[in-house]
């Protein structure tokens, strides 16, 4: 599978450069690589992602070219993508990943966020109810088909 390579500066955005490469960039650093699906023509389109939320079971269907949706947590986060599309998560430090009220369980997929670093991980390990398959919905960016479960106490209702 070919996978996009990204640069660029300030705010996040998609970009195409006329030869092939697509992807996300934001302050110089590649956020994320988006696989590139072959079209019957040769030419290449952006994967897009299925997304649910459990218990709700609300699916929502992604496309990477336009992270961010919103402005919760990383671009193209779980945060992110449920707040857009109404499935509400708490997120009391406003999605800048200071809080572990935007814990989430990963159902399926877990191979298609991204990994978490030391920060998240110690605010996860504080979270009530944590998993093995806890993350913080802020934090953790969708790179392909995910499965979550959002707890309790953690759904805005």
């Amino acid at each position: 599978m070919q996978l996009s390579k990204a640069a660029g500066n300030c705010v996040a955005h998609p970009f195409y450069d006329g030869h092939g490469e697509k992807g996300i960039a934001q302050s110089g650093k590649l956020l994320l690589e988006i696989p590139l699906q072959p079209l019957n023509n040769g030419a290449t389109t952006m994967a897009r992602y299925k997304v649910t939320f459990r218990p709700a079971d609300v699916t929502v269907e992604v496309d990477p070219a336009l992270y961010p949706y919103g402005r919760h947590g990383e671009p193209g986060s779980l945060l992110d993508i449920a707040l857009t599309h109404g499935v509400e998560i708490e997120h009391a430090c406003g999605g800048v990943g200071v809080c572990s009220t935007c814990h989430v369980i990963v159902d399926d997929g877990q191979d298609n966020l991204s990994s978490p670093d030391d920060d998240e991980l110690d605010l996860v390990e504080q979270a009530p109810g944590n998993t093995l398959h806890s993350r913080l919905a802020c934090k953790a960016v969708v790179r392909g088909d995910v499965a979550v479960t959002i707890p309790n106490w953690n759904r805005n209702q």
